[in-house]
């Protein structure tokens, strides 16, 4: 089972992420993303899938600058080898988001990407933009990408857990 959620900001792809593990049953690795308003600046940290948000300058992977977020490469990097070089066949993999702040990440792309052609189940999240590393993700789990949207969001996850689960 390999699928990856996509949409709008807020739409709830990420709640529905932790309905479908909770559904699953199955203890989930991976990471998650959060940005945050720290001090008047925004900032996204990376986190072990399930962790308690508890924010540090060691988990923090980029800025928020008006529009345009800044990732940190060497802290992609850095995390990704923390959070995913040590994933076992069979287990259930969360990639809670992808985006355009891992473009410069070799190594943290090549993990994930890796992750994608092992015996593991995978849930992502994945930004709707289109990137060289973006796009690699797509070809790799098509057709199993949906767009949850505020109206189909319930629909969807009984969708997904017919069909995955």
């Amino acid at each position: 089972m390999k699928f990856f959620l996509t949409g709008r900001p807020g739409v709830g792809k990420t709640t529905l992420v932790n309905r479908l593990i909770e559904r699953s049953g199955c203890k989930a690795v991976g990471f998650s993303t959060k940005k945050l308003n720290v001090c008047g600046e925004y900032k996204v940290y990376m986190f072990s899938f399930g962790e308690d948000i508890v924010p540090n300058d060691e988990k923090i992977v980029g800025i928020c600058e008006g529009s345009f977020p800044k990732g940190f490469p060497e802290a992609f990097d850095r995390m990704g080898k923390e959070l995913l070089s040590d994933i076992q066949d069979g287990d259930m993999v969360v990639f809670d988001e992808l985006g355009i702040m891992e473009n410069d990440a070799l190594i943290f792309q090549k993990l994930v990407v890796d992750l994608l052609k092992r015996d593991v189940s995978v849930i992502g999240v994945i930004k709707p933009h289109s990137t060289p590393f973006l796009d690699s993700i797509r070809a790799l789990v098509w057709p199993h990408v949906y767009e949850v949207t505020s109206k189909n969001r319930d629909e969807l996850f009984l969708k997904l857990v017919k069909e995955h689960f």
